[in-house]
């Protein structure tokens, strides 16, 4: 084996790249996706160089459809607010229509929020058996979720109200004033509900 080659540590079932020749001990410097580490070269199975190119290939493939998949994620939560922000740009939505247009927002968070807070109860009651922390986490979520709803639809009206440009108020405003409420509304629950464990 030699530096540059890809190989498969059998105890841990992963395929690294050699970084360094083995020393007198047999041991050998290893690159495992981001992280290095020393691996005996007894625990290595070395692969082919077709195998080799073939790992190399779907590493390419997972990253590109990786970074697809964030990129739509992000587009589509940022779609939905442009549409806002645009509508009031070429007054499409005026500021009288701030009641109709907050209560169609948090109609879909009620929704989305008490879906997520379900399946989330349920996944850390089973793996972990604590009812107050599934309680803590889930009511969490939900005032989070009704908290960005809320800025994301009032903000932008708050800053056309302002004679501002309602973009300014897009996103990376909205995500900074988001996760300071929600951190402030976490560590409230968790003084009601985990205040005996305190």
């Amino acid at each position: 084996v030699k530096p540059g080659d890809m190989v498969h540590i059998a105890s841990m079932d992963v395929d690294a790249t050699i970084v360094t020749a083995p020393d007198a001990k047999g041991i050998v410097q290893l690159k495992v996706g981001m992280m290095k580490m020393r691996a005996q070269l007894s625990d290595l199975r070395t692969l082919t160089s077709t195998q080799q190119m073939l790992k190399k290939e779907q590493k390419k493939l997972e990253r590109k459809k990786s970074m697809r998949e964030q990129r739509v994620d992000v587009t589509m939560r940022e779609v939905r607010q442009e549409l806002d922000v645009r509508g009031m740009a070429l007054d499409e939505i005026e500021l009288s229509d701030v009641l109709r247009v907050w209560w169609k927002e948090v109609r879909v968070a009620i929704l989305c929020s008490i879906v997520l807070a379900v399946f989330n109860f349920l996944r850390i009651y089973i793996q972990y058996h604590d009812l107050e922390v599934a309680a803590v986490v889930c009511c969490t979520l939900i005032c989070t979720v009704l908290i960005a709803k809320s800025l994301g639809c009032l903000l932008p009206m708050l800053a056309k109200r302002l004679k501002l440009d309602p973009a300014l108020m897009a996103a990376p405003m909205i995500t900074t004033i988001t996760d300071a409420c929600s951190i402030l509304v976490f560590f409230r629950f968790a003084l009601a509900f985990l205040a005996s464990r305190l």
